[in-house]
């Protein structure tokens, strides 16, 4: 059984490699609000106002739901809408969210960018389960290449850039297409309603971020694979973490599961000469290693954990 997991993960661990080249970039971008939505409507980075919720309960860590109904319809229809996020351009922007629909959920909003004109956004398509890109009051043909399942948690991610809109469904390029934004200053805002379709989302949403162009050290996540030795990994949750350079300074080092859970954190020091990390109450899977340094500086590396 053992000798199967390992198996598993490394093809999991080859598999992943192999869509590197597809996989969003952020390390440009800067979060500018983040709205967890785990019991609270406040941006955690404390930056902008809380969000609208509107017939949309907290449902612990499956966040909030939106329960599909058009409220220009009907009072009972759910509203989920940020206040107006005027920190990032539109030549330069990006969002994600993590959501999961509900059984047969088609033809609906996930993501709203603008409430006046649709300018950026997701939906899922109404001939099947298929995502697609939102556009200037518009959404591509949907390719048929990526399917969403209900009752299952995906992490959406928009980027524009280059005049050129990109969707990622769990780091993986959807559909792009090249557009110029048509919209106002005072509609940046985003959330689960299309006006002009009259549409609604129907299932849960958590942990929204929306970035501005540029990067910081407490934003940007680097390589640490030219900076640290990891060793081994794959490993039983017991690992070296070692500098490549002479630096005695202090670090933090986390453990992020695949749901962006800080799962172990610890403080070390002296890294110039190895320091053994225990992390084995952890269960098999795959993570993602943080370090930080005194400077705020962070970087990441995937590792596997096989017990």
């Amino acid at each position: 059984m053992k000798t199967f997991k390992t198996f598993f993960l490394i093809l999991s661990w080859i598999f992943l490699s192999m869509l590197s080249a597809y996989s969003q970039d952020l390390s440009q971008f800067v979060p500018i609000a983040h709205y967890t939505l785990i019991n609270t409507s406040t941006d955690s980075l404390g930056n902008y106002d809380t969000i609208q919720l509107e017939n949309a309960p907290f449902q612990g860590l499956d966040g909030v739901y939106s329960n599909g109904i058009y409220p220009g319809n009907d009072t009972s229809g759910c509203t989920i809408r940020t206040p107006n996020i005027d920190g990032f351009d539109y030549s330069k922007f990006a969002f994600s969210l993590e959501f999961k629909r509900d059984i047969g959920f088609k033809d609906k909003p996930v993501i709203v960018a603008g409430a006046l004109w649709r300018y950026l956004g997701a939906r899922i398509s109404p001939h099947d389960t298929t995502i697609q890109l939102i556009y200037n009051g518009s959404h591509t043909s949907p390719t048929g290449s990526i399917s969403t399942e209900p009752n299952t948690w995906y992490r959406l991610t928009v980027i524009y850039q280059d005049s050129t809109g990109y969707l990622y469904l769990d780091d993986n390029l959807v559909d792009s297409i090249q557009f110029v934004i048509k919209s106002k200053e005072k509609d940046k805002v985003f959330l689960n309603i299309h006006g002009g379709y009259g549409r609604t989302f129907k299932g849960n949403w958590r942990n929204l971020i929306i970035y501005k162009a540029g990067t910081s050290a407490t934003g940007e996540l680097n390589d640490l694979s030219g900076h640290f030795d990891i060793y081994p990994n794959p490993n039983s949750g017991i690992f070296t973490v070692k500098s490549k350079e002479n630096n005695s300074g202090r670090y933090l080092v986390q453990l992020i599961d695949l749901q962006g859970k800080i799962v172990f954190s610890k403080k070390i020091t002296n890294l110039s000469s190895g320091n053994r990390i225990d992390a084995k109450g952890l269960n098999t899977g795959i993570y993602l290693l943080k370090i930080t340094d005194e400077n705020e500086k962070s970087y990441s590396k995937k590792i596997i954990i096989n017990r």
